[in-house]
């Protein structure tokens, strides 16, 4: 083994949520997830909208049969499903220690509750925002920008009139719809309140 794969080896090691060996250790999450969870999570909900409890029922009695007939295969999976893995052995002289850390972990404090009972639930919230964001956007858009065209339209009478100067104001306005719509060339991301994403600072 030479100088680079040793040093490779012992980052490995090293690493957090890996054993001494460098294997992955109990609890780490390992890689970044399903990409396509969303897709998955609809595919599945198809799934189970598509089985009845009758279904369930048919293929569970099966499943019973085939392991009293000595089937080891569907035991092993009717056991599995119903008691479960069996958990690691609890070692006695960490008794005490697992009771305190249970009852740590089953206490919240106050204050916590008090921010849990006046906020929303994440659904509730989720639900709201995609109702409202839509229409919230196109007022915060609609009303400046409609207000820019009307005295664009007037600019442009005027001028039809035979008028050659422009008021000041209406040409202002002209260009804050401009900047609004096309942005200024400054590399800012155009905002609905006409000021073309200037900071707080250069709003004031």
């Amino acid at each position: 083994m030479n100088d680079t794969q040793s040093t490779t080896n012992q980052t490995a090691k090293n690493a957090p949520g890996r054993d001494q060996t460098g294997r992955f250790a109990k609890g780490n999450r390992g890689g970044p997830g399903n990409p396509f969870a969303r897709k998955v999570a609809e595919l599945r909900r198809m799934l189970v909208n598509s089985v009845t409890p009758e279904d369930i029922g048919k293929v569970a009695r099966v499943l019973v049969e085939q392991a009293m007939d000595g089937d080891v295969a569907s035991a092993k999976l009717l056991f599995q499903y119903t008691l479960g893995k069996p958990d690691t052995v609890a070692d006695p002289d960490y008794v005490d220690v697992d009771d305190w850390k249970l009852l740590v972990q089953s206490c919240c404090r106050a204050e916590e509750m008090g921010r849990i009972m006046t906020g929303v639930p994440v659904d509730m919230a989720t639900k709201l925002t995609s109702i409202a964001w839509p229409g919230i956007i196109e007022a915060n858009l609609s009303g400046p920008l409609g207000k820019g065209i009307a005295q664009l339209d007037r600019r442009d009478e005027k001028a039809a009139k035979g008028k050659k100067s422009v008021p000041s104001a209406e040409c202002s306005s002209r260009t804050a719809v401009e900047r609004m719509v096309f942005g200024d060339g400054s590399g800012k991301a155009p905002s609905a309140n006409g000021d073309n994403g200037a900071g707080h600072s250069e709003r004031r």
